[in-house]
C-alpha cells in the first residue's frame, strides 16, 4: 500500500512538473512576441503582377484561367463533365 502511495505521488509529481514547463514556455513566447512584435504590413492595395491585366484577385473577379482552373477542380471533385454543371461567381 506505502509503495503505490508513493509511485502515485511521484507519478502527480512529475505531471505537475511537465504542466508547470508548458506554462513557463508559453508565457515566455507571449512575452517575446510582446517585446519583439511582427513587422506592419501595409495597407492599401498591392501592386499587380505584369501578366495579370483582366479582372484578378484584386478587383474580386477571377480571371478566365481561374474560372477554367475552379472547374476543373469541382468538375475532378465531383465526377462530372465540364458540361454537366455550371460556376456562378458572385
Amino acid at each position: 500500500m506505502e509503495k503505490g502511495l508513493s509511485i502515485t505521488i511521484m507519478g502527480m509529481t512529475v505531471v505537475f512538473a511537465v504542466l508547470i514547463v508548458i506554462y513557463i514556455s508559453i508565457a515566455l513566447l507571449t512575452l517575446t512576441e510582446r517585446l519583439f512584435p511582427p513587422p506592419a504590413v501595409p495597407d492599401g492595395p498591392q501592386p499587380r503582377s505584369p501578366g495579370n491585366t483582366s479582372g484578378g484577385s484584386q478587383t474580386g473577379i477571377p480571371t478566365d484561367e481561374e474560372v477554367a482552373a475552379m472547374k476543373a477542380a469541382f468538375s475532378h471533385h465531383l465526377n462530372m463533365k465540364p458540361d454537366q454543371f455550371d460556376l456562378e461567381i458572385k
